[in-house]
């Protein structure tokens, strides 16, 4: 997999023929991986190279100034999510002003002086250009001017729901992350720096990584999850608790992982929390005994619960 950032591309590099997939990839859930395969396919039957086109930002972060945190996967993720498809070329680039200002037509002449794309492979809702006029018509319609064949994927539908971005972020939101799982085709996850909290943890014999850095992800409904928690590529189960932690009043929503059977300290380090099960809902105790008794029942739905920690 090359990775060719066009910020800082010289147009002079020569670039093979590719059939380039377009679109945000945000989660890379089942619909984006069948996208891919399609991209794969086509790269193989006409002998040239597969690539897709990555946004170093989501469009709509620049476009409806939306918050980082309503997206599922950040831009490293992708990356490090898309060596196993192994495709040909990555092709990043910034989604600045500049970019959104393009017209449709312009955006395609954009890509062709960088890309030669014979083959463009995308979604029946893609959309492209300023304001986001391009859509499946325009790309038809600029296919001969601008020498490429157009692809356009089928719907990825399962239990008659249409796999898109949208409706992941919906049931994350829900806490349904049996069915949001499913439709991301793994497990979601957050990554976060490891911080100081407040010692309440500890102080009820419940050790917690508090975590920070977090702004770039959609965090779930908040609650306490089954969770998996990777640090230096070995995963251990966890308890994650998301919201504000009412039995001591505390004003700051926090992220705080107790990690079963492990004991090192972590601190200022970036660690992976994978959601498996949404648990219950955060509730305020009257002391800290109610609270220490309800961990204990957490602990132990979570430490029978079977997870494969080696996949």
């Amino acid at each position: 997999m090359e990775i060719y950032d066009l910020n800082n591309f010289d147009k002079k590099n020569k670039i093979d023929s590719c059939a380039l997939g377009l679109g945000n990839f945000d989660g890379l859930h089942l619909g984006h991986k069948a996208l891919i395969k399609d991209i794969k396919l086509i790269a193989k039957k006409n002998n040239i190279k597969s690539g897709i086109l990555l946004f170093k930002e989501h469009t709509n972060t620049v476009i409806l100034n939306e918050k980082k945190d309503y997206f599922l996967t950040s831009y490293k993720d992708k990356l490090e999510m898309l060596k196993e498809y192994e495709l040909d070329y990555i092709f990043v680039v910034h989604f600045d002003n500049y970019i959104s200002d393009l017209s449709p037509e312009d955006f395609i002449g954009f890509l062709k002086s960088y890309t030669n794309v014979n083959y463009i492979v995308v979604g029946k809702d893609y959309t492209f250009g300023k304001k986001a006029k391009g859509n499946i018509n325009t790309l038809k319609s600029l296919s001969e001017k601008y020498n490429y064949k157009l692809k356009i994927v089928d719907d990825y539908i399962i239990d008659n729901t249409l796999i898109k971005s949208s409706k992941i972020r919906e049931l994350l939101k829900a806490g349904n992350l049996k069915l949001a799982n499913k439709y991301l085709g793994r497990n979601y996850f957050i990554k976060g720096k490891v911080v100081h909290g407040e010692g309440r943890g500890t102080g009820l014999g419940f050790p917690t990584a508090n975590l920070d850095n977090i702004d770039h992800y959609l965090l779930p409904k908040e609650g306490v999850y089954l969770t998996v928690t990777c640090i230096d590529n070995k995963k251990y189960k966890s308890l994650t608790s998301i919201g504000y932690n009412e039995t001591f009043e505390d004003d700051d929503l926090k992220i705080e992982t107790f990690i079963i059977d492990f004991n090192s300290n972590i601190y200022d380090d970036y660690i992976k929390v994978e959601f498996i099960e949404y648990i219950r809902e955060n509730i305020k105790f009257e002391d800290k005994n109610g609270l220490i008794d309800q961990i204990n029942k957490d602990f132990n739905y979570a430490n029978n619960y079977k997870i494969n920690l080696h996949n």
